[in-house]
């Protein structure tokens, strides 16, 4: 669980311990809803915030004994006592079970705590106990529906129990109900991937990258640096990072297949474009990546006779970027001389100036 999401389930910890409430109540806002919880001395509260940044700095040693610290200020709290039993877990050896009798504290003194156990499953799941693993998650999915750590560590817990097609179909069903979880859409377009389902790995690789950057009119734009990042995975064939870099970056799965197919990776740029264009047909960059590659029937193959014929016969829609423009200029002038796409290309000047990418190949079209 990332550190801010941490911090937030300390507040719903202090809220979700079972047993009547001192008189002194703090209310707190947990996922949008107020939610009254129980006074947390400044002390252990600090700790807390300690471990959890140790934890996140992988200082296990460190951050288990800020953790038995926030525990030790608070012994009827069930957020310091969880994240300690899975730090243990995690350092394994005679710490595990210390993290079992952690988890069994925890138990009795909430036993409704989802957390406990998602945390609980995870611990087990290391230690090759599925069943174990796969009781708690559910449980954990019953008590929070919500949580999409739970529903990930499902998923994972089918798939390791070689249930792939039912881990897509529950993540899928997860992001159909919450469409904004992004974690969730990477977690469904890895697992997709693996599981070869390219429609769903294409629809998550999408969402997952419009989630992350929220409204697309905010989106950043990539720099130099970020650009050469990914086009340096690109050329070592490396289809997943180069993926997740362009996510970092900012850049579009389907720009991302651009990029491949103007630096001459042709069987990664059609696996991109198709994964994207399965999804979607009308994504304007997938298609010029499609379109400029040199064989059109290994591309129609890979797509499928259907799906070709709606990438080829889609009207005038969204514009693609600089890059895909001279993509498509550069296949043209290829077939019929670089006179054709002259205009076009200078109307690309002043376009796209920090992507060396673009830049090469304008220029190259440019000296033709």
């Amino acid at each position: 669980m990332p550190l801010a999401a941490r911090i937030v389930a300390l507040s719903a910890a202090l809220a979700a311990a079972s047993g009547c409430y001192p008189s002194t109540q703090v209310v707190r806002v947990v996922d949008g809803e107020q939610v009254a919880g129980r006074f947390v001395d400044e002390t252990a509260y600090e700790a807390y915030l300690r471990a959890s940044i140790l934890e996140e700095e992988g200082d296990l040693p460190a951050a288990e004994s800020a953790y038995a610290e926030a525990s030790a200020a608070d012994p009827e709290g069930p957020g310091p006592l969880v994240r300690l039993a899975a730090v243990r877990c995690a350092m394994g050896g005679a710490k595990v079970a210390l993290a079992d009798e952690d988890f069994e504290r925890t138990a009795r003194i909430a036993p409704t705590y989802a957390p406990l156990f998602v945390e609980r499953a995870r611990c087990s799941m290391a230690r090759g106990r599925m069943e174990a693993a796969d009781r708690d998650v559910r449980r954990a999915m019953e008590l929070d529906p919500k949580d999409s750590d739970a529903t990930i560590l499902q998923a994972r817990i089918l798939e390791r129990s070689g249930r792939g097609a039912a881990a897509v179909g529950l993540l899928h069903g997860y992001v159909t109900w919450r469409p904004q979880s992004a974690e969730v859409w990477r977690e469904l377009r890895e697992v997709a991937h693996r599981a070869g389902d390219r429609v769903r790995e294409g629809l998550a690789c999408e969402r997952e990258m419009r989630t992350s950057w929220g409204d697309t009119k905010r989106r950043r734009e990539p720099g130099v640096r970020e650009f050469e990042q990914v086009d340096r995975l690109v050329m070592q064939g490396d289809l997943q990072g180069a993926r997740s870099a362009a996510l970092g970056a900012g850049i579009a799965a389907g720009e991302l297949a651009v990029r491949m197919a103007a630096l001459g990776r042709w069987l990664l740029a059609l696996d991109q474009a198709a994964t994207v264009l399965i999804a979607d047909p009308t994504d304007a960059n997938a298609r010029a990546a499609a379109m400029a590659l040199p064989d059109r029937e290994q591309v129609e193959r890979r797509l499928g006779a259907r799906a070709w014929e709606q990438v080829v016969g889609v009207g005038d829609g969204a514009r693609a970027g600089t890059l895909g423009v001279l993509l498509l200029a550069d296949a043209v002038a290829r077939r019929m001389g670089a006179e054709v796409v002259e205009g076009i290309v200078r109307a690309e000047a002043g376009h796209a100036e920090d992507d060396p990418l673009a830049n090469a190949l304008r220029a190259r079209l440019l000296r033709r």
